[in-house]
């Protein structure tokens, strides 16, 4: 397979509603909002409503309107949502999202199928998988993970009564559908812990070692890091 190898250093090209495409390898595409899907172009700038699509040994990276950083893995299919004002919104539909946000005032959310992960100012990484199952990693910071508007396992029935925000301590805990549709405001992921949250509703929560990752994915997105100075 033939690589398209394509790499800026971030700088402040992105305004405030506009994300640039800093970085590619592989087969990247972009569409806005319900358009043709085309061939990703070095510095090419996203707005509102725009897709990014990574195919097989692909990667992509986008440099936010406040010099944050988002990278998407092979096989990802990515939106932007929103990125004017006080929140920068997105959506990941399926594959791998490395996020390296600063901590300003603007609150920065993932949303996948099955949950929403909101952050101000952290270092964190989701996948959403074949079956919409997602898992959040949490490097540095704290993430709060919520279910999504219309979450795939809920039905139309009598309203309840919403506790508020709840950290569930490690070193496991799980969350029974029932317990987490009741439970969220949100569950706070605190460094060194991740969450996984399945299709059916059940969620869990661990602490995981980032030393003893192996994984290449993590591996390279700690290089780019540092490449681009965001290491802390």
């Amino acid at each position: 397979m033939t690589f398209l190898l394509a790499f800026l250093t971030a700088c402040s090209w992105a305004s405030d509603s506009l994300a640039v495409l800093n970085f590619f390898v592989g087969e990247v595409q972009v569409r806005h909002d319900r358009g043709p899907w085309r061939k990703a172009e070095l510095g090419r700038k996203l707005a509102r409503g725009d897709w990014v699509r990574t195919g097989k040994e692909s990667r992509a990276e986008l440099l936010l309107p406040d010099s944050s950083v988002v990278r998407l893995g092979e096989r990802t299919i990515f939106q932007l949502r929103s990125l004017k004002g006080t929140k920068r919104s997105t959506r990941l539909l399926r594959g791998r999202l490395w996020n390296n946000i600063r901590k300003l005032k603007a609150e920065y959310e993932v949303a996948s199928p099955t949950a929403v992960a909101a952050v101000r100012g952290t270092v964190f990484r989701l996948s959403v998988f074949e079956d919409s199952t997602t898992t959040v990693w949490v490097y540095k910071g704290r993430v709060g993970v919520r279910p999504p508007p219309k979450p795939p396992w809920t039905r139309p029935g009598p309203r309840r009564e919403v506790e508020g925000p709840k950290e569930i301590p490690p070193p496991v805990h799980e969350v029974g559908v029932e317990r987490w549709r009741k439970i969220v405001a949100e569950i706070l992921v605190r460094e060194r812990e991740m969450m996984t949250v399945r299709r059916d509703g059940s969620a869990e929560k661990r602490p995981f070692s980032p030393e003893e990752e192996v994984e290449e994915w993590v591996r390279w997105n700690r290089e780019r890091d540092k490449i681009l100075g965001l290491s802390r």
